[in-house]
């Protein structure tokens, strides 16, 4: 599963806040891991098993969003359609596309 959202524990020091272990922390981040490697802090909670459910609900979207954009993707590729007509195109690909939407709609993702 795409590890995209994380949990940390973090103290407001009066100036920054700064992530540290869980039993220093007054709090902990939800962060999102950004595609150069940094972190983004999303939203705070008061509490670690909360924090992490909402992680790992977070996590579970993003893998989600990700199948579906690719099976969209995979269905509009246009190398699998040749225009017949004006509106009329057919269908060229070895794996019908309907199936690879459906399939991607069904997935569980734990």
């Amino acid at each position: 599963m795409n590890k995209k959202f994380f949990v940390c524990g973090v103290i407001d020091n009066g100036q920054e806040c700064e992530r540290v272990s869980d039993a220093e922390a007054k709090f902990w981040t939800v962060y999102e891991l950004q595609i150069e490697g940094t972190s983004q802090a999303i939203f705070d909670c008061d509490n670690r098993d909360n924090a992490d459910l909402a992680a790992k609900r977070l996590n579970q979207l993003s893998t989600r969003v990700s199948v579906l954009t690719d099976a969209i993707s995979f269905s509009m590729n246009p190398m699998l359609w040749c225009q017949r007509e004006s509106d009329i195109f057919q269908y060229r690909g070895k794996v019908w596309y309907a199936d690879v939407l459906k399939s991607a709609i069904e997935k569980d993702v734990k």
